[in-house]
């Protein structure tokens, strides 16, 4: 782990904004040895480059240090005391991080994610109620169905192949690359693709996980057991009680309908954006200045909006608008980005 990502992990647990996924990779990282001499330079850069305006409260100081270090724990009970007359600076509360990890990060390190990749990490926050829209860094995307969460590496360089972690449902549009199969696993189940886009639903409160496929082909394996090869249209529902498999032809636009009224715009022109509303709103859409077309954005749509919605938030962030004319149809107008 480089020194910006460590500094980030320490920021976000001093200030209690750390993911749980986080707290595992900064509780992972100081469990290994080979981390020390990392830990030891980051702390003494930071300890000197630290204004004078980053002390903290006494109060505040005192309420992460109970936090980090508790008194109820034996271990820590002389050092806490110690500590509370020196820590005045954010920094040596990260310091104090550091002790307190270190003294119960080996044992967490072993007890924890002990099936899951160690290359995991980034992490999504699951919504009980929101679709999220994840480029990973292959440039594959994926949507998550509310209260689903994926783990990932922050990078696939180097490895032969790329490996995600889902808990819940997900949409996959993967990025074709031969040389390194996609692997998603949910428990013991993996399903590897080269290139494709299917839906996983892996709930860890229901008994099945069912794998449809809507372009391409994926292999379903429980552990060294391939359970099928299956193509658009096909799907394999997986019972985790009894570890039974079937596989049956189904209308692929049903296992994903629960994402059919999103729209996720990433990074595209607002020409390709209105291709896209063109099919889903069958209205057309025309530009009046050459130039609008080619302004690029992000932007996501979950809640069912219309195509006047849609429009007006798209043309506003691009500096153009809209007209409509008797037959429903659509001119984007203005000088554009």
């Amino acid at each position: 782990m480089d020194q910006a990502r460590l500094l980030y992990l320490f920021q976000r647990y001093v200030d209690d904004t750390c993911s749980d996924a986080e707290k595992q990779e900064l509780m992972q990282t100081l469990a290994q040895p080979a981390s020390d001499e990392a830990i030891q330079a980051l702390m003494d850069k930071l300890w000197e480059e630290l204004p004078e305006h980053g002390k903290l409260s006494a109060e505040k100081t005192e309420r992460i240090l109970e936090r980090i270090l508790p008194a109820s724990d034996h271990r820590f009970a002389q050092p806490l005391q110690k500590q509370r007359a020196l820590f005045s600076t954010w920094m040596k509360v990260a310091a104090a991080v550091t002790l307190a990890l270190l003294a119960g990060a080996a044992w967490y390190g072993r007890t924890s994610l002990k099936d899951e990749s160690p290359l995991i990490a980034q992490a999504s926050q699951p919504s009980a109620t929101e679709h999220q829209f994840l480029k990973l860094p292959d440039g594959s995307t994926v949507v998550l169905n509310a209260g689903s969460h994926l783990e990932y590496p922050a990078s696939f360089e180097g490895m032969g192949h790329r490996e995600v972690l889902l808990r819940g449902e997900g949409y996959f549009d993967i990025k074709h690359d031969v040389s390194k199969p996609f692997i998603v696993r949910t428990g013991k189940l993996t399903t590897t693709v080269l290139g494709t886009a299917f839906n996983i639903k892996a709930y860890d409160e229901q008994d099945s996980i069912v794998v449809t496929v809507t372009r391409g082909k994926v292999q379903v394996n429980d552990d060294d057991r391939t359970l099928g090869v299956i193509t658009p249209n096909q799907q394999i529902t997986f019972r985790k009680l009894g570890r039974q498999s079937y596989q049956r032809n189904v209308n692929s636009n049903a296992a994903i309908a629960w994402k059919a009224s999103d729209i996720f715009f990433d990074d595209i022109t607002l020409e390709e954006a209105a291709a896209q509303l063109e099919e889903r709103f069958h209205v057309t859409i025309r530009f009046e200045n050459e130039k609008t077309r080619h302004c690029r954005f992000t932007a996501t749509f979950l809640h069912g909006e219309d195509l006047d919605q849609i429009l007006q938030i798209i043309c506003e962030f691009n500096g153009a608008n809209y007209l409509r004319d008797a037959a429903g149809n659509m001119l984007i107008k203005g000088d554009g980005c």
